[in-house]
């Protein structure tokens, strides 16, 4: 069945479709379009519309403005595909607005939040100090430590970013320090090399150029909703049931074809056997994550999360 779990304030306010691990077909319905993305490139806020909520909470959505919140979502069991393990947590972050909407005998409580790595009227403390012949990696970690203890940390990034002299830099927000790493490592490697990316994802920062590979994590065809689909000539975006186990920089490997013995329609009149696997094939890494959903909406497409791929190797 279809899962979520908001989480505002640390317990002010929870709505969930599954309490107590038992799922609640009363549950409020609720829309979602959370994203996660390199910082490059920043695509927005989340947001989260609650339908249906107490005019309590209507009238004191004020109150939950800069309040920490957390989103879970994805599947749990009741549907024969539906998959509890790839369930989890979605975003991470702090709401910056807060509102109530009435309609009629529509009721909503609106929520647009963000992971929170500083922005212009309120900066974070973000000094760089990258010493003669120390790596990138390492500048970077002390930085985080300090700005957000409360973060964990994953990076792997090339460990040719190294400097011949010593720098200092001083940023206001996540999104500047990103398109700082971005301009000077590619600058350092020159070549193809696309330079280090920065990302939020629940508690923890990710930092990644695409160098060190990991082991890739298998996509089934029956998580593909339709085949992927190229939006450039560096991109592709696959559409799959709503998931949390995926994170930007992670590596995917596409499914060689539809699965075993007995799955394949032979009827001439079809063309299955080009219709029998993904048209693509191979190894990409994750460069942006969207989840999206309507509880209540009973399209396949209406709970999925969308991730844009690019290819790896040849």
């Amino acid at each position: 069945m279809r899962y979520y779990d908001i989480n505002i304030g640390n317990g002010l306010r929870r709505y969930t479709s599954f309490p107590n691990n038992v799922n609640d077909p009363g549950a409020l319905r609720v829309y979602l379009d959370l994203n996660v993305y390199d910082y490059v490139s920043p695509t927005g806020a989340s947001i989260v519309k609650i339908m249906g909520t107490p005019f309590a909470d209507l009238t004191q959505s004020l109150d939950l403005q800069n309040k920490s919140i957390t989103i879970s979502g994805g599947f749990q069991k009741g549907l024969p595909l539906a998959n509890p393990s790839q369930a989890g947590l979605l975003v991470q972050g702090t709401i910056f607005q807060a509102f109530g909407n009435w309609l009629g005998t529509e009721m909503s409580l609106d929520l647009v939040l963000a992971p929170p790595t500083g922005t212009t009227d309120a900066p974070v403390n973000l000094v760089v100090s990258w010493q003669k012949g120390q790596t990138m990696a390492s500048a970077l970690a002390t930085a985080f430590t300090t700005a957000f203890p409360s973060f964990k940390q994953s990076i792997n990034i090339s460990p040719k970013l190294v400097l011949a002299y010593s720098q200092t830099g001083y940023y206001k927000t996540l999104a500047e320090l990103s398109a700082s790493v971005r301009v000077i490592s590619r600058a350092i490697v020159g070549g193809s090399y696309n330079g280090v990316s920065v990302a939020v994802q629940g508690q923890t920062i990710t930092v990644f150029d695409g160098t060190s590979a990991t082991s890739p994590k298998q996509i089934a065809f029956n998580d593909l909703i339709g085949q992927p689909t190229w939006l450039d000539p560096g991109t592709i975006q696959l559409t799959m049931p709503m998931r949390a186990d995926l994170r930007v920089s992670d590596y995917v490997k596409l499914p060689p074809g539809f699965g075993g013995p007995g799955t394949t329609i032979t009827v001439p009149q079809a063309l299955s056997t080009l219709r029998q696997g993904s048209v693509f094939q191979g190894t990409f890494i994750v460069s942006s994550l969207r989840h999206v959903g309507d509880s209540r909406q009973p399209d396949a497409q209406a709970w999925v999360t969308v991730a844009n791929v690019n290819p790896v190797g040849k």
